[in-house]
C-alpha cells in the first residue's frame, strides 16, 4: 500500500491506492482516478487536528481508516502527519 501527503497553506491532500469501506469523518473521496483516491479539505474538517509547533511551523495530523480487501485481516488505521510554514 502507498499512501501520498501533501499540505498548501489551508488545504490537506491524503491519496490512498484503495478506497475506505467506512467514512468516519463524513469526507467523501474529492477525486478518483486509477487506484488513486484523492481526499482534498480545508484543514478545520475531517478530523484534521492541527498544533502549533514552533513560532514558524504548524503541525497537521489526522488519520486514514481502511479495511483491507484481504477479509482475514481487521480494519487498519493510518497516521497522518504534515507541517508547513506560516
Amino acid at each position: 500500500m502507498r499512501v501520498s501527503v501533501a499540505s498548501g497553506i489551508s488545504f490537506l491532500l491524503a491519496a490512498l491506492i484503495w478506497p475506505c469501506a467506512e467514512n468516519i469523518y463524513g469526507c467523501p473521496v474529492t477525486r478518483i482516478q486509477t487506484y488513486v483516491y484523492d481526499f482534498i479539505y480545508p484543514v478545520h474538517d475531517c478530523g484534521i487536528r492541527t498544533k502549533v509547533v514552533s513560532e514558524d511551523t504548524l503541525l497537521f495530523q489526522t488519520e486514514m481508516y481502511f479495511n483491507p480487501r484481504n477479509t482475514h485481516y481487521d480494519c487498519q488505521k493510518i497516521p497522518l502527519e504534515c507541517s508547513a510554514s506560516r
